[in-house]
């Protein structure tokens, strides 16, 4: 009995954990245009198995743990079987036999089916479990299946050199080379320190976009798109990686990793790849589970030209090569990365740059046929493959269908097929410049999109307040707490305060942070702050101390403005201005006039930090551009107008709560703010929710709500979840229902049914 290797033992984790499956099946499926003999292939099948212990083994359990039981070969059964079948029934059968899982603890890892549809053509299919090989393994795999092949059709059993050693000595061997981690000179503890810095703050997931939202535990079924890359494009390519000292494989990385910043996945893009593992000469004979899977960093900051790009990479890369020992699943188990049945850890984007898997037999014409079975270990698979005899480069996409339909993933490899044609011939361009858009989607972008959407004169957002305070000046601005402000009143009230802030430093594009609760006084200083030329960034005062902390030292801002100081984090270099009522009594002999500071378009409004939850939180900058347009929607859209009663009850944190101000304050309504616990327990004719007329909620909120909390009638917008259908029915009964959770938004009336022909479905 001999323990599993590193690589071996977390398949048998899988295994068990997630039963028999056929998602670590390597299919590989030959056609034989040949004469061939069944009887001599299952012989030598039998001889190959003879000769590779790893063939002839099961994985049992002694006392708890994992072992290799290696059969003798007078017990080993081997699964080979012949039929003779028409096209159709061959092509179903070699389906079937791909997608069949072994019993690792009771059957060999090998299936070989030979399915003969005429004298001269022929299907070979061999499943092998990845437990005991890869895709290397093919080499030594097709040399002695040749061997015996060609020995048994003459009569006679091979002959073949022993096998210096067998897969059982390199798991004993593979512990020894890495040595203890209690010895910190040990290769072990040294790649363990290496990799822990490489990858210290890897995002856990890339939000990579998808049709289909990640479900809860993947399936691994999979799709797959095949691709072709032109010759000149992959000469092209060749060439751009002699030029630089790097290889085919780095290019690739640098354009995927290129084509992933495009889309929108930030720029700390990590990559899986495998490499062959075979670190010594004597294991090249061998079949078996070699490869070790290495997670490629790529960082694409700064906008680099491409052949920057590609040095980085290259660095990354050769300095992952030489810590290539360190086991995939150790790695995992020292990151500790949060654990999901939903994707896969550290990585969930892989690529491999090789010839494919291909079973060559001397003396027979065999042509390599994709296998119609496959199963999606990642969210993407790009396989490149360089055919012998073509110049051309194979791509084939593997996609999981849990979260691509087949279109979504070939306009993926298209659009990875046009990032290489651009640098293959302009190696030299910067990221930011390479264009991913299809013909098609271009033109729509440009004319169609431009010719539906109806123009609207950009102003920045205290121009747009200024206009609703000229044309309805005693229309209620505010209501909380008993207490309502017109928009005359909320005008004086921001102009004093901006020009206090003006006076402390603030200015265009100069980031003011805010950490109040919902409150009268929470959406004057929005207001004041846009008028001072400042950038609004909010921190919600419920927030951990260690994320508000990271937002203050990221944004740096000159003044802080909080309702209680005892809940911000010590800061030093900002100016702290509690928000009560001796700060109004200080601004209130200040002018009453808007200060109009220098603000143009392009200056930041406003900045909402991402949620961190694939990394560090990241600022996203809003200006002053698009502010306009969003006003216009909401008139348009949702029928915001002077008397419309707006519910703010969204975390100041979250973009949502700007939108729900906004909503009400660039249309003449009333921005009521309001604690969603509050709204949960308000019951019928609460004084303000009965006035309500607009309310943004998540679904699981929305769920909770008692019924009649909101007047009939009143506008329901869903967001941040999707909105699961029993809901919409319940709701869209007495309430105009918007789901505007995705890429579209969907707005049902009253009655339930689809609003007519020009009403607002964006």
């Amino acid at each position: 009995m001999v323990p599993l290797s590193f690589a071996q033992r977390r398949l048998w984790f899988l295994d068990r954990l997630e039963g028999p499956s056929a998602t670590y099946n390597i299919p590989v499926v030959t056609r034989v245009r040949d004469r061939i003999d069944a009887t001599a292939l299952e012989a030598a099948v039998t001889d190959v198995v003879g000769r590779h212990d790893i063939l002839r083994t099961v994985y049992v359990e002694v006392d708890g743990e994992p072992v290799q039981r290696v059969l003798p070969v007078t017990e080993a059964r081997v699964d080979f079987a012949h039929a003779v079948l028409s096209a159709d029934e061959a092509d179903a059968a070699v389906t079937e036999t791909c997608a069949r899982p072994f019993d690792l603890a009771a059957e060999l890892p090998l299936r070989v089916r030979l399915f003969t549809v005429a004298e001269r053509d022929h299907l070979l299919v061999i499943s092998l479990h990845h437990i005991a090989g890869d895709g290397t393994s093919m080499g030594p795999l097709s040399q002695d299946l040749s061997t015996a092949y060609a020995a048994r059709t003459a009569g006679r059993a091979p002959e073949w050199e022993p096998l210096p050693v067998q897969y059982a000595d390199y798991s004993q061997w593979q512990r020894a080379l890495l040595g203890s981690e209690g010895d910190p000179d040990s290769k072990i503890s040294r790649q363990l320190d290496y990799w822990g810095t490489a990858l210290a703050g890897l995002p856990e997931e890339l939000p990579l976009p998808t049709d289909h939202p990640r479900p809860p535990q993947a399936s691994y079924r999979a799709g797959r798109v095949d691709l072709t890359i032109d010759p000149v494009t992959h000469d092209a390519l060749r060439a751009v990686a002699r030029n630089h000292d790097a290889t085919l494989f780095m290019v690739v990385q640098a354009a995927i990793a290129t084509l992933l910043t495009r889309l929108g996945c930030g720029t700390d893009i990590p990559l899986g790849t495998v490499v062959a593992g075979r670190t010594d000469d004597t294991l090249d004979q061998l079949i078996g589970f070699f490869v070790n899977t290495l997670v490629l960093r790529t960082d694409t900051t700064g906008d680099p030209t491409f052949t920057d790009l590609i040095s980085r990479v290259r660095d990354t890369d050769l300095t992952a090569y030489d810590h290539q020992d360190l086991p995939f699943q150790r790695l995992v188990e020292h990151l500790q990365p949060t654990r999901s049945l939903a994707r896969h850890p550290l990585f969930q984007i892989a690529f491999a740059v090789d010839r494919g898997l291909v079973l060559e037999m001397d003396g027979l014409d065999v042509v390599a046929e994709k296998a119609p079975f496959e199963t999606a270990k990642f969210d993407v698979f790009f396989g490149f493959v360089s055919r012998d005899g073509t110049s051309e480069l194979e791509l084939t996409v593997t996609y999981a269908k849990d979260l691509f339909t087949r279109a979504g993933a070939e306009a993926l490899g298209r659009r990875l097929v046009a990032v290489l044609e651009q640098v293959a011939a302009a190696p030299g361009r910067r990221l930011g410049s390479t264009d991913i858009l299809a013909a098609e989607e271009r033109r729509q972008v440009l004319d169609d999109f431009q010719r539906a959407t109806p123009r609207v004169p950009c102003e920045t957002l205290p121009a747009l307040f200024d206009r609703q305070v000229r044309q309805h000046p005693d229309a209620v601005a505010v209501v909380h707490g008993g207490t309502e402000i017109t928009y005359r009143e909320l005008d004086v009230r921001a102009n004093r305060l901006a020009h206090h802030l003006m006076g402390q430093g603030v200015g265009p594009d100069v980031p003011v942070t805010v950490s109040m609760s919902r409150s009268m006084d929470l959406v004057t200083v929005l207001v004041a702050i846009t008028k001072a030329g400042g950038c609004y960034v909010p921190l919600d005062p419920a927030y951990p101390t260690a994320r508000k902390e990271y937002v203050l030292r990221d944004t740096a801002p000159p003044v802080i403005l909080v309702d209680d100081p005892g809940l911000l984090p010590e800061v030093t270099a900002a100016k702290i201005l509690v928000v009560g009522e001796d700060l109004w009594r200080e601004v209130s002999a200040l002018p009453d006039t808007d200060p109009q500071p220098p603000l143009h378009l392009d200056n930041a409004a406003y900045v909402i930090y991402t949620s961190g939850s694939t990394g560090a939180p990241k600022g996203v900058t809003v200006t002053h551009r698009g502010i306009s347009r969003l006003a216009h929607r909401y008139q348009r859209n949702f029928e915001v107008r002077p008397g419309s009663h707006v519910l703010q009850i969204a975390s100041i944190g979250f973009d949502g709560s700007v939108w729900e101000m906004l909503m009400a304050l660039l249309a003449g309504g009333a921005v009521v703010p309001f604690a969603p616990e509050q709204l949960l327990t308000a019951g019928t004719g609460h004084e303000l929710v009965s006035r309500t007329t607009h309310v943004t909620v998540t679904p699981s909120l929305l769920a909770s709500l008692p019924a009649g909390t909101i007047p009939a009638g009143a506008m329901v917008i869903t967001a941040s979840e999707a909105c699961p259908q029993w809901l919409v029915d319940t709701w869209s009964v007495d309430y105009r229902l918007v789901n505007s959770y995705g890429p579209t938004e969907v707005t049902v009336c009253a009655s339930g049914g689809p609003l007519p022909a020009g009403e607002p479905v964006t």
